[in-house]
């Protein structure tokens, strides 16, 4: 039971991150959809939506500690 326990916990710890990282890229996304049909918007918060977007995004192409590839 306490093995069951601690696999499902360290299962739980690594999909927390994979969660918090989807839902910032559609809620960047969103943000951006929104500043981006306003005449009036403003450009330092748009450029800082583009740029923490572009940021997380990034995080998918980099490689995570601990995992390894698959053999070719």
């Amino acid at each position: 039971m306490l093995a069951a326990s601690a696999a499902l916990l360290t299962q739980l710890e690594g999909a927390m991150p994979d969660f918090v990282h989807n839902e910032n890229i559609a809620r960047y996304r969103k943000l951006l959809a929104v500043v981006e049909g306003d005449l009036s918007r403003d450009e330092a918060r748009y450029q800082m939506l583009l740029r923490l977007l572009a940021d997380e995004v990034a995080k998918d192409a980099q490689p995570v500690r601990g995992r390894t590839l698959p053999d070719a």
